[in-house]
């Protein structure tokens, strides 16, 4: 681990960085899932298409 660390020194900034980013990725994703199945349960069931295309 301490050789590991010894070449991350310079790149700290990056390498806390990169997970935060993909913690964001996988929320947004979550959030995307999350609209597309009330896009589906509010405006395709009950046949209401405008409320799909809001």
């Amino acid at each position: 681990m301490l050789k590991i660390l010894k070449y991350l020194k310079k790149y700290w900034y990056y390498a806390i960085l990169a997970p935060l980013f993909m913690i964001v990725e996988v929320g947004m994703d979550m959030l995307l899932t999350m609209y597309m199945s009330k896009m589906i349960n509010y405006g395709v069931q009950t046949g209401n298409m405008d409320r799909i295309i809001l």
